[in-house]
């Protein structure tokens, strides 16, 4: 998911409806609205649906959840409705944009790029300017399609690619996760029913599995999970402004998380070894997709040494996980 940051389309059938004019088969396709209402609550890889709490779909959809006799049921259904069917124009940019990205990608290695359906929203749920990928699905808000210049919403295409790369390459993540530092948890997490309750989860990286050693404020060296955890604040606050990234002690043996966790600004350690080069790190499949997009556009990486051999380290894995998967 990035915050500025399914599929099978039946062609054959007759089940394409979106202009084919508009929407070149060779490197992407675009869903009109009723494909899009399939594919946006197709999920067979990550869990997505069975991981929401109720809190997290309640925020999303404004209303409490239990004023909802099956939240997941509406959940769904709500999805559906808001996807949408562009204009001429608006999916003319949308290829246009795609087209930039896609040759950027290509540029890198050819593999990275791994022809994607687009799915445009209304951006109800998790509000404006808000990405997420489902399965092979790029879905982009149409507040970003129609305000945003062409180059940023390529970038974020590059961004979101990642996801899908990623999830066709899941065994890559705990090598690529390890420069970061953080390593996986081979216990499930075990939560109190409070932190449990408030857990929200971000559709590119619905997999908390993984931690980070640092020191914490109190000078204890520590494993720390990062979790989205939001407030209860149902039909007062959006979900971008109940939503707070808290790293939270747990037990590698059992997989207890704390109750208790801290913010990120409390954890020079920790931030250490993200380096500098994107403040996106609620999760380090957002970190590595933040970094390929910077790889794959030739941005500079911070000016410090970590965050120079964070770029470096990450480039020379991607390639060579690209090479090997030839």
């Amino acid at each position: 998911m990035r915050f500025i940051s399914l599929l099978v389309v039946l062609m054959t059938l007759g089940c394409y409806r979106a202009d084919r004019r508009h929407t070149p088969v060779d490197f992407y396709r675009l869903a009109d609205s009723l494909t899009a209402a399939r594919l946006i609550v197709l999920d067979t890889t990550d869990g997505f649906f069975e991981a929401l709490r109720p809190l997290d779909m309640a925020l999303q959809l404004a209303k409490p959840a239990q004023s909802l006799p099956d939240v997941r049921k509406a959940y769904r259904l709500a999805l559906q409705k808001d996807v949408l069917t562009l204009s001429v124009k608006q999916a003319e940019k949308l290829h246009r944009a795609a087209q930039l990205s896609r040759d950027r990608v290509v540029a890198m290695h050819r593999s990275f790029w791994i022809k994607p359906d687009f799915v445009v929203i209304e951006g109800t749920f998790y509000g404006n300017n808000v990405w997420f990928t489902r399965e092979n699905c790029i879905v982009l808000p149409l507040n970003a399609l129609n305000e945003w210049p062409e180059e940023h919403i390529a970038r974020i295409i590059t961004h979101e690619m990642y996801h899908i790369w990623s999830r066709r390459h899941v065994d890559a993540r705990a090598p690529l996760f390890k420069l970061l530092g953080f390593e996986p948890l081979n216990k499930p997490l075990v939560l109190p029913p409070a932190l449990n309750n408030n857990l929200l989860t971000n559709p590119d990286a619905v997999d908390v599995q993984w931690f980070m050693t640092a020191q914490t404020p109190q000078g204890q060296t520590a494993a720390l999970v990062p979790l989205l955890i939001g407030r209860d604040a149902v039909g007062s606050l959006s979900f971008m402004q109940a939503v707070s990234l808290r790293w939270h002690p747990v037990d590698t043996l059992t997989g207890k998380v704390a109750a208790t966790g801290y913010d990120l600004s409390e954890l020079p350690a920790a931030q250490a070894q993200l380096g500098s080069n994107t403040d996106y790190v609620i999760h380090p499949e957002e970190l590595l997709a933040d970094h390929f997009m910077m790889l794959v556009w030739g941005e500079a990486p911070a000016n410090d040494p970590k965050s120079k051999q964070l770029m470096q380290q990450v480039r020379s894995s991607l390639l060579a996980l690209a090479a090997g998967a030839q």
